[in-house]
């Protein structure tokens, strides 16, 4: 039986979503989160993620409570490498606290991004995996002589 697609309730002025994103221990463990509404006048406490989404067509499905929702193979390896082994990570991710198939929402939603990640205790920069590392040492790194 095919899981139920994730469905999104409407957001309010000033309401913005924000992701639990459940500990695991291992990396292959099921990534398993929930999304929380929050008010930013409320000054909720959560990080922020910024990222490269990767190509939109090469996905893989969380568990959210309450269905599914397909993420970017990047979104996944950041969310897989950033949860906790021990408690909850709360984290503000755009591909996924933005109901992406509401361009009404979509559009409110990126207005406020400004205000998204002022509203932060910390910005994540993901960039991706790395595929290759060549033999560099921590010198060569800091002088950048490669």
């Amino acid at each position: 039986m095919e899981p139920e697609p994730y469905a999104y309730q409407k957001l309010m002025a000033d309401q913005i979503r924000i992701l639990h994103v459940r500990a695991a221990t291992t990396w292959h463990e099921e990534i398993s989160c929930h999304l929380i509404t929050v008010s930013l006048e409320d000054s909720p406490q959560f990080e922020a993620l910024s990222y490269v989404w990767g190509d939109a067509k090469d996905t893989f499905s969380i568990q959210l409570k309450g269905g599914v929702l397909p993420v970017t193979r990047n979104l996944e390896a950041a969310i897989r490498r950033l949860r906790m082994k021990t408690e909850e990570r709360v984290i503000w991710i755009d591909q996924l606290c933005i109901n992406q198939a509401d361009a009404a929402e979509k559009s409110i939603q990126v207005a406020m991004m400004p205000r998204i990640y002022k509203s932060c205790k910390e910005v994540i920069l993901w960039l991706g995996e790395i595929e290759a590392v060549n033999e560099i040492t921590v010198e060569d790194a800091l002088t950048c002589n490669t």
